[in-house]
């Protein structure tokens, strides 16, 4: 079961999952406790910068995933940013998957599940293990892997399958939660039932918990309760961030509620 002692690896995968997690760790960074630094006030989901020059500063335990470079890289160079880099970046690009996109043409999925499940699982699936392990090897006690991911394109939800079930067998004891993004009602991808289906499907074998996002509440949200006329993916991405960063927010508090 999902416990907060121990660290959690984020996974993003797609762009949605990418855009999600740059949200969801600025939400956490504006928590933080004091002067602490984040690798300290919440251990969880940041580790320390080895450079002693850097101890101010933490890393994300993130892998960042995705078929295509344009999100991945604005991501990371933005996490690089002068206001942004006194608080958290996020960890280098691997190698491997940047050279992975060469392989997969660069130009995503198409909104197919079959083909991000297969055709970029079979070119990019040993090369985001290696970038898990990597990660994994930052942390003193594993405790689970949290996925953000969407249902309704290709890669979040073809890659994103695949993904889940090779680290459950490469650590089958580890906890799987996964923050999946609900697709419109009357969103303009039409084949994203049939991608909510299958990811659905095999989400269930290979998760231990769903959290589903829904875009349509996001939506609600924004226009009637905060105020925005035309809402557009990055307001609807604070909001979910925020409600995902709301379900952790309470654990370094606690832990100093019990030490007082």
């Amino acid at each position: 079961w999902w416990t907060l002692t121990g660290s959690h690896v984020t996974v993003q995968i797609g762009q949605c999952g990418n855009q999600l997690g740059e949200q969801f760790f600025s939400a956490l960074g504006s928590e933080e406790h004091g002067s602490d630094p984040l690798w300290i006030s919440h251990p969880n989901f940041f580790r320390e910068i080895s450079r002693r020059r850097d101890r101010k500063r933490s890393r994300c335990r993130a892998v960042l995933v995705d078929a295509e470079p344009r999100v991945v890289s604005e991501i990371c160079q933005t996490s690089l940013a002068p206001a942004r880099s006194k608080s958290w970046l996020y960890p280098e690009l691997d190698e491997a998957i940047v050279k992975s996109w060469n392989k997969v043409g660069s130009s995503g999925s198409a909104n197919n599940w079959a083909y991000g499940y297969k055709q970029q699982g079979d070119a990019m699936g040993e090369c985001v293990l290696e970038s898990v392990r990597k990660e994994v090897e930052n942390c003193d006690c594993l405790d689970s892997f949290f996925f953000l991911q969407s249902l309704a394109g290709g890669t979040g939800s073809g890659l994103g399958s695949l993904c889940s079930e090779l680290l459950r067998d490469e650590y089958p004891a580890r906890f799987q939660l996964h923050a999946v993004v609900w697709p419109y009602s009357s969103g303009d991808v039409v084949v994203q039932a049939y991608n909510s289906t299958l990811s659905l499907s095999h989400l269930l074998d290979s998760s231990d918990g769903i959290l589903c996002l829904h875009n349509d509440e996001a939506h609600d949200i924004c226009s009637k309760l905060l105020g925005v006329p035309r809402p557009s993916l990055s307001h609807l991405n604070q909001v979910l961030a925020d409600q995902l960063a709301s379900l952790f927010f309470s654990c370094p508090l606690k832990a100093r509620e019990d030490r007082a």
